[in-house]
């Protein structure tokens, strides 16, 4: 029973250049006689054509190994070059987020805050000092890196604060604080506090006093 076999003309073409290609491919393939009559034309001793063959199939194989290796690299350096530009995007987003911070509001309180903005403190009862600071533009769904120096009358830092706000903000308008506990040791005259972002841009400072009879 002969089965249906019909082809047009454009099947019928693609089919022939296939066959010829074939063809051609079974004519540049020799068997091992005759690959061992030409080594013995070319005065080459035929034992070691299984030798040779194994060092072609090797070089193959490291070449095909080289161009894998190849194109591991540069997916591996296109992907590190991708990290790169999103750690630089968020850094540059970030650095833009933190110039838009200002300061809305600044106070000088003790730990029970009474709404004052205190220019003296006395150092009896050794008083925990709060510096209160109401930022505008707070980059929100984040922390805040923040820092406090305390300077004395001689210029000196004597206290620092390096902290990261406790919760994450949540709205443009945002109050935090910083604080030092004063004492008798503390030296009499005028004190300054400076509050800085994490990447040392000032943002707020403030003047008090402490008292020199106060004690």
């Amino acid at each position: 029973m002969k089965s249906n076999f019909n082809l047009d003309n454009d099947t019928l073409e693609k089919l022939i250049v296939e066959v010829d290609r074939a063809a051609q491919n079974q004519e540049n393939k020799l068997d091992r006689a005759e690959v061992e009559t030409i080594l013995k034309e070319l005065n080459l001793p035929p034992e070691l054509l299984d030798e040779a063959m194994e060092q072609v199939r090797r070089r193959e194989a490291l070449q095909k190994q080289q161009k894998r290796n190849i194109k591991i690299g540069m997916g591996v350096a296109v992907l590190l070059l991708g990290i790169i530009a999103t750690v630089a995007f968020r850094s540059f987003n970030q650095q833009q987020a933190l110039a838009k911070i200002e300061t809305v509001r600044d106070r000088i309180t003790l730990q029970q805050d009474q709404g004052e903005n205190l220019d003296r403190i006395s150092p009896k009862n050794n008083p925990l000092v709060y510096y209160r600071v109401t930022l505008k533009n707070a980059p929100t769904g984040q922390k805040l890196a923040l820092k406090c120096d305390w300077i004395n009358p001689d210029g000196e830092i004597v206290h620092q604060n390096n902290y990261r706000t406790n919760q994450v903000i949540d709205k443009p308008i945002w109050e935090t604080y910083c604080k030092k506990q004063f004492g008798s040791a503390s030296l009499a005259g005028e004190w300054e506090v400076k509050m800085r972002l994490g990447n040392d841009r000032a943002i707020a400072n403030e003047t008090f006093t402490v008292g020199v009879n106060d004690r």
